[in-house]
């Protein structure tokens, strides 16, 4: 089989990744912040000519106290993220696009903040990604393909500006539909982690591995 390298603006195709990992793959996804970032981690796998969500973990990093400075929490954060890296090898990296401007209630602070975060996340993805082979590496992005929070919103909840605890429930109604771990009473610690799982869905909706949730479905799963 030939190989062809992923430039700097190009990313693997979910077929071209399923077709290499026998119709597997993995998505992380993040909702970023520098207090208190969630992620997702998702396995999906064909199954009957469908994709099925067949592994999903979700873990968030809370600042340990109100004096850590900037710097300690990029250190855990990163930390963490290089867990994930080494553990779950994705194939797939996506985030929630960091609103820009005052408009939307952003400090300038606040700005510097996730600005900080993003950066580092990005330093770590790129040096994560070099240590594979070539011919690995087509199978896995090295940049963060990002959704804006109104777009996630719209996709898992039919509208853009539902709250969080709308945004959790059209989360649950997906995973009961789609997916196939055992979820438990209460999957989630924190709104963060059930929003890092709304952007992988989200992206999932978007590059059409699953579909919306059709009306008649929408009553069975709430």
């Amino acid at each position: 089989m030939s190989t062809t390298v992923i430039g700097l603006e190009e990313k693997p195709s979910v077929n071209e990744v399923a077709a290499v990992q026998k119709d597997r793959f993995t998505v992380l996804a993040g909702d970023l912040s520098m207090n208190y970032p969630g992620f997702c981690v998702m396995d999906l796998k064909k199954v009957n000519g469908s994709w099925r969500i067949t592994g999903l973990k979700v873990s968030s990093i809370k600042r340990s106290h109100k004096d850590e400075t900037h710097g300690e929490a990029l250190v855990t954060i990163g930390k963490h993220l290089q867990e994930l890296f080494g553990h779950e090898m994705p194939n797939f990296l996506v985030r929630e696009k960091a609103l820009v401007g005052q408009r939307n209630g952003f400090t300038p602070q606040n700005q510097m903040a996730i600005f900080k975060v993003v950066g580092v996340i990005d330093i770590l993805t790129t040096i994560w990604w070099r240590k594979f082979t070539e011919s690995d590496r087509q199978y896995r992005s090295r940049q963060w393909s990002e959704i804006a929070a109104t777009t996630v919103k719209k996709l898992i909840t039919g509208q853009g500006k539902a709250d969080k605890n709308e945004v959790a429930e059209g989360v649950m109604k997906y995973l009961k539909l789609y997916c196939d771990v055992d979820l438990g009473d209460e999957p989630f610690d924190n709104d963060n982690e059930s929003d890092a799982t709304a952007v992988a869905l989200a992206w999932l909706l978007s590059k059409g591995v699953i579909t919306p949730i059709k009306e008649e479905e929408n009553l069975k799963c709430g």
